[in-house]
Order: C-alpha cells, then structure tokens, then sequence
C-alpha cells in the first residue's frame, strides 16, 4: 500500500484515527470483535482521555468519529484487498475485527512518520505514542530502529507547540467552565509599519462544534490595547475560530492548563459582546449573532432557503445537517403540501396524517455553507450527495448554481470518458430502486 502525504486533517482527528487502528491491531479477533464504545473506553483507559457515555460535553475523544473511522478503515480493506496491510471483517451487528495482518511498506511507514515528527501540533509527547503504536503495529523491531533513524534524517527541527490539539481544547472549556480569561496573541502594526506580536486578554464565552471540528467564540475583556510603545489604539473585535488556529499566548512553556487562565470578575457576556462590538447590537445577545449566520467561519452572505424531501431519507439528511452546523434539523412532517407564490418558493402544508415528507418552509443559513452541505457525499462512495436527496424550493440562485456545477462536472468527465454520465445514471437508478 503506497500512503499519499497527509493532509490536515491528521491534526483534526489524528488522534481517533490512531487509537481507533490501535484497538483494532492489538485488541481484536474472531472472538473479541469492536465497536466504538469499546475504542473510546480504551481511549480512556490507555490515553488518559475523558469519555464519559452520559455526558459527551468535553468529552476527548468522539464516538461517532470513532464509528466512522471503523466503517472507513473497513471499505479500505475491502476496496484494496492484497495492497492494505491487514484484512478486516464485519459482524452482522457491525462490530469488526482484525482477521488478518501485514507489514506497512517502509517507505510509506516513513512518509507518515516524517509527517508526524514534522507537525508542530503533534505534540513530543503525543509523536512518540503514534511511533510506538505505528512502528508496533506494521513491522518488527530490527526494521523500526531503521526505520526511525530514517526519519530523523529527515527532522525539519521544527519547535513543537506546548499543548496538543486536545489538550488546547481542553484548555478552552476549563475557561469557559471556570469564567476565567485566556491571553491570545495578535500581530499588529504600528503607523510605521513595525509588526508587534501582543496577547489580549480574551473570555472565552462559547464553543461549538461545526463539522466535527471545535470553534470558539472569545470576547476581549476591554476595547482598548496597549503596544509596547506605549500606543493605545480601538480595538472593537471577537474571535470566533477553529481552536487549532487560536494562537495562545505561551510565555510560560507550562503543561499545566491552570497556568494560562486568569480570574475575571463577573461579567454579562451579551453586554460585552455589544460593549466590544457596536456593529452588532441588533442582534443583543452572543447567541443570536451565531445563530444568525449557523456556521460564520464560512464568510459570505446568508440566505433563506426551503427545501423538502422523502422521509425515507432523513437518516442520511439530519445526521449530515447536525454534524455539520451543531443543531437540530427542524422540519415539519405531511403527506400533502403546495406551493405557492410568484416562482412556488412558499411551501404550504395540507395534510399532516400518514407523512412521507419532510418540509423545511424556512431557514436562514450561510450561503456557502448551504452549498457545501448540498454538496456532501453522505455514503462516501460518490455516487449521491444531499442535493440528490431533497428538493430546492429556495433560493432559485442555489438550483442555478447547482446546475452549472453538474455542467462543469460532466463536461470534465466528458473529455476523460464519454459513457461517464450514462454510468451515473444507471448507478442513481439502482441507488433510487434500494431506497425506495
């Protein structure tokens, strides 16, 4: 198996992933088979992360990501039999297991571990588990002294962050729990052009989670800043980010969290969010401003739209909405609806007895987040996304927009195969017949 360099989202989700093929190489067989409860008990036990079943508010390690990295690591053994380094099965109760095991080729086992021992938020001590979990796992120990000093050649001596990912989240939420202040850094520039890095004092007064990535929402704890020069200038502004980008003030070179957090006096934070940021005040609280736009991180305008679709699909549809946006789906259920206005944009519900639809009659949502979640493969196996699932009702401009991105696919597709899209459409036939 030749292994592709990794992209980003090792550090999103690294973690699970290592752990998940941890438990699955070194705990399982025919008798003692997996499921994600199972990881993430390991998880706790072995790796010191929280995972609490009844309570999965900071928890370390995600249960869902875990069952989607079992399912993923599944289709890839199934999908490349003979070039994966280990075969899995699956049980009727879709609990797997390792049935049998290979070496990982040397110079894909040193590609990822380079990868690893390169990242600076990878942190030493986190490196060294994934080592040790990797070089277990895919080859003996005459072949890992090799191929570990392999990778040291190759040791770009970059300085490692003090916390890891996890444990900057964890960070985050003990602010957020205890209503204590964090200091993060900004870079600035004075009138002479001379850049400055100086750390603010921030209250951390949300964490959501979009797309299985955790963002925060901080509020400085005054308007004003003072440079080194001795310069005060307005600072009106909020964070609101994935935490991996949040750049923590780390003079201390501590591992204690305690360290980095700060008592505050008691504060409203709705009044703080307008006090910092008057361009804001008709929203009047932190949580309509959020909610105002689901997922703010994309930029961009918001948009009502409306949508329907067959409840048969709702299966698909909710989970990759509330992942996505961290909040429930709300939609109305009937078995006979209209459409009125000028272009039929307005759904009017007749009948609620013996639904089979789901109708969502109005949403306001970021334009380029809606797109994206159109656009989601749900199945992972390309064959459909959530735009073949559901009907647009509103706005026209997205069914446009949508229209010209399956145009600029097939004509793409077009010059490599001409039968390509005849093969899409026998596949969505036979995909509408097993649903349906």
């Amino acid at each position: 198996m030749s292994i592709k360099s990794p992209d980003s989202r090792i550090e999103m989700y690294g973690r699970e992933l290592f752990i998940t093929l941890d438990y699955l190489t070194n705990k399982t067989n025919e008798k003692k088979v997996a499921c994600r409860t199972h990881v993430c008990k390991y998880a706790e036990e072995n790796y010191g992360l929280k995972y609490d079943t009844k309570n999965e508010k900071g928890n370390q390690i995600d249960r869902n990501r875990v069952s989607d990295y079992l399912s993923l690591l599944y289709e890839m053994s199934k999908g490349y039999q003979g070039k994966f380094p280990f075969k899995i099965k699956k049980t009727k109760g879709d609990k797997y297991y390792i049935e049998e095991k290979n070496d990982l080729d040397s110079k894909s086992l040193i590609k990822l571990l380079t990868y690893i021992r390169n990242d600076k938020n990878i942190s030493i001590k986190e490196e060294e588990t994934f080592f040790k979990v990797l070089l277990k796992t895919f080859t003996n120990e005459i072949d890992s002294e090799k191929i570990r000093k392999e990778v040291n050649k190759q040791d770009r001596n970059v300085v490692k962050n003090t916390f890891s990912l996890d444990d900057k989240i964890a960070l985050f939420y003990k602010a957020l729990n205890e209503e204590k202040t964090i200091y993060v850094n900004h870079v600035f520039y004075d009138r002479t052009g001379e850049k400055e890095e100086i750390p603010r004092c921030y209250r951390v007064c949300k964490i959501k989670e979009y797309n299985h990535k955790a963002y925060a929402f901080l509020l400085p704890t005054s308007k004003t800043f003072k440079s080194k020069k001795g310069e005060i200038t307005l600072f009106y502004n909020y964070i609101f980010d994935y935490i991996g980008n949040i750049n923590i003030d780390d003079r201390y070179k501590s591992i204690d969290l305690d360290d980095y957090l700060e008592d505050d006096e008691p504060r409203n934070l709705d009044e703080l969010f307008i006090k910092t940021n008057p361009q804001y005040k008709e929203y009047e609280t932190i949580d309509n401003f959020i909610k105002s736009s689901k997922a703010p991180m994309w930029g961009g305008n918001n948009i009502r739209v409306a949508f329907y679709f067959n409840l048969n699909l709702l299966k698909y549809i909710k989970p990759v909405y509330e992942n996505m946006f961290n909040e429930k789906l709300n939609y109305k259920k009937c078995s006979k609806f209209e459409r009125k206005g000028l272009n039929g944009q307005i759904i009017n519900i007749i009948d609620e007895n013996n639904p089979t639809y789901g109708v969502v009659k109005s949403l306001i949502i970021n334009e380029r987040a809606f797109v994206s979640f159109l656009l989601t493969d749900p199945h992972g196996n390309g064959l459909v996304n959530i735009a073949d699932m559901i009907t647009l009702v509103e706005p026209n401009k997205i069914s446009k927009y949508l229209e010209s991105f399956y145009k600029r696919r097939y004509e793409k597709y077009k010059a490599i195969n001409d039968d390509y899209m005849n093969i899409v459409k026998e596949r969505r036939k036979k995909w509408i017949k097993l649903y349906f």
